[in-house]
């Protein structure tokens, strides 16, 4: 696979076309430190800008695979630890909370047969079925929020998170490489993907 061959600048991101992406691809493996770390901080602005994948950040994945994968490529830690951040979003609050990945699947092709009429509708059912005295200040505000990006932006989380843990038998190899770092890293991935049952991980298969 060739980065440069994507259209990257039809991508948009919060801070305009995606189309430094080959470069910041190149820079990843960079074998200065400082130029790897700018690369990842420029990079998980454009495809995990506070935690919110994209559809860039899913097309990006296999590239980064592909780094990973590649017994050439000496330093391996930026790209994964941008993975990291493409599969999960904020890993703080996804180590705190992390969601029922099938559950969220099937939440997500709900919503995707749903009308824009649907989703408000349901979205004011549900605050109505919450009650409170702040009931009318809450619906003005839905009001005011765009459901149809909303639905798009969980649709972009789990399909980055699927990108990624179609990775886990690249990770699980690297358990065992020479290299401690890329061990660290590698535990630290195929850990998101495990599935935790009777006090322990049982597989990963299934999340």
């Amino acid at each position: 696979m060739d980065v440069n061959h994507v259209d990257w600048r039809s991508f948009p991101t919060p801070f305009g076309p995606a189309g430094e992406i080959p470069r910041l691809v190149a820079d990843l493996t960079s074998a200065a430190s400082e130029a790897r770390l700018a690369a990842y901080e420029r990079a998980k602005d454009l495809v995990a800008y506070m935690g919110q994948r994209s559809e860039v950040s899913v097309q990006l994945v296999p590239f980064l695979l592909d780094l990973v994968r590649d017994p050439a490529v000496v330093e391996k830690d930026a790209a994964m630890l941008l993975l990291c951040d493409i599969a999960v979003g904020d890993q703080l609050a996804y180590l705190d909370d992390p969601p029922d990945w099938p559950a969220l699947r099937r939440e997500v092709a709900r919503k995707q047969t749903l009308s824009v009429a649907d989703l408000e509708r349901e979205a004011r059912d549900h605050e109505r079925s919450l009650g409170g005295s702040d009931l009318d200040a809450r619906l003005e505000m839905l009001e005011s929020e765009d459901l149809d990006i909303g639905r798009q932006v969980e649709r972009d989380g789990v399909q980055a998170y699927d990108a990624v843990r179609a990775g886990v038998p690249v990770f699980a190899d690297l358990l065992r490489s020479a290299n401690p770092l890329h061990r660290v890293y590698a535990e630290y991935l195929v850990g998101f993907f495990l599935k935790s049952g009777r006090g322990r991980c049982q597989r990963w298969s299934a999340c």
